[in-house]
């Protein structure tokens, strides 16, 4: 789990021009849930690890 979170880090701080939208996409097209990631994503904005 670590490492899908540094990876969408990693997809949110390089790609600036990708909307979040396209992000879950890109990590549900691996197999993983879309709540997973806007949780992910969420807790990254407020500034948590």
């Amino acid at each position: 789990m670590a490492d899908l979170c540094k990876r969408v880090h990693s997809m949110l701080g390089q790609n600036n021009n990708l909307k979040n939208n396209d992000i879950v996409k890109h990590f549900v097209q691996e197999g993983f849930k879309r709540r997973t990631i806007y949780g992910i994503m969420k807790r990254y904005e407020i500034g948590l690890p």
